[in-house]
């Protein structure tokens, strides 16, 4: 018997395709599959969320019109590279292009807007990203799909709501949201040794984890019949440059957890 959310369709880098349902390639330029669905399940509709992490104000080389289309974008941190208002501006007039819309499109924050020289502040995240919802340690629901988003060293208030959302059941018994999305890795999961341990913990309540941070392991894994993806998109190394990755982008059947 099928799950009622599972993961049906992803596009990703074709090295970074480990398993044989993986199909879809969102590189800019290219036809983006269409939605998917199952004999069994013809009748239910599948949400599309495009997802990305660390464009670090490197936006003006991702057009809008190729950003692969869907339902709900999530972008996972380090939106910036100094956390200028500048850039923070920058980043929230190249959401308003996107066709998604503030209530669909979910943000949080990286490393590069958490800082004493930052001028990002979660307190103004309505009014600094006007156009997307800054998810801060919380849980929404967008189109049937449950969201956790853990902004950069907000893990442990994070994994207390998680938990009691729960309702106490047993770690890894049943899925608390669909879909967790952090900005850190979970630790040994494509986080060349730099992952988290509460993080970790957090993946086992969820059945699709995205994360950046680091970006040299960027790519994708199923582990226990869970999706992770490290969604960065800016080339390797402490500086970035230029993007080097295309947008990823995954189908799921919405779900009552």
């Amino acid at each position: 018997k099928k799950e009622r959310t599972m993961v049906e369709r992803v596009g990703i880098p074709p090295r970074f395709v480990p398993f044989d349902h993986c199909s879809g390639i969102s590189h800019a330029g290219e036809n983006v599959p269409p939605r998917v669905r199952s004999g069994a399940d013809e009748g239910s509709e599948l949400i599309r969320v495009v997802t990305c992490s660390d464009t670090h104000s490197l936006t003006r080389q991702l057009d809008p019109a190729l950003v692969p289309e869907g339902d709900v974008f999530v972008h996972c941190g380090d939106f910036t590279t100094k956390g200028t208002s500048e850039e923070i501006a920058e980043f929230n007039e190249w959401l308003g292009m996107l066709p998604f819309g503030r209530e669909n499109t979910l943000v949080i924050r990286g490393n590069h807007e958490a800082g004493i020289f930052s001028r990002f502040d979660p307190r103004r995240a309505g009014e600094l990203l006007s156009n997307a919802t800054y998810v801060d340690a919380s849980i929404v629901v967008v189109k049937g799909i449950t969201f956790m988003g853990v902004p950069w060293k907000r893990q442990f208030v994070a994994q207390k709501v998680l938990r009691e959302a729960g309702g106490g059941v047993p770690e890894g018994s049943v899925a608390t949201v669909d879909v967790l999305f952090a900005h850190e890795p979970p630790q040994g999961i494509l986080d060349h040794g730099h992952g988290d341990e509460t993080l970790r913990e957090m993946a086992n309540h969820a059945r699709v984890t995205l994360f950046g941070h680091i970006h040299e392991s960027a790519g994708v894994e199923m582990v226990d019949s869970r999706l992770f993806v490290n969604c960065a998109v800016a080339n390797d190394g402490m500086s970035a440059h230029t993007i080097t990755r295309p947008i990823v982008y995954f189908d799921i059947r919405p779900s009552s957890l």
